[in-house]
C-alpha cells in the first residue's frame, strides 16, 4: 500500500538522501509510419549496461 501526504521543507533532505540509481540496458527510438499518419513504433535496441544516477541533476528546493 502506497500512503500519500503533504510536505514541508523540513524533509527535503531526507529526500535527496533516496537513490535515484536507474539500470539502463537498452534505448527505445521512435519510428514513424507513414510520416506518423499511420501511427508510431517503439523500437528496443539493446546497449551495453550502464548506471546513471538521476539525482545528480536536481535537489529538492522550494520553489
Amino acid at each position: 500500500m502506497i500512503t500519500y501526504r503533504e510536505i514541508d521543507k523540513s524533509y527535503f533532505e531526507k529526500y535527496d538522501s533516496i537513490p535515484m540509481i536507474v539500470h539502463v540496458k537498452s534505448i527505445l527510438t521512435l519510428e514513424k509510419i507513414e510520416n506518423g499518419l499511420g501511427g508510431i513504433l517503439l523500437k528496443e535496441t539493446s546497449i551495453k549496461e550502464y548506471r546513471k544516477d538521476l539525482g545528480i541533476y536536481e535537489e529538492a528546493k522550494i520553489c
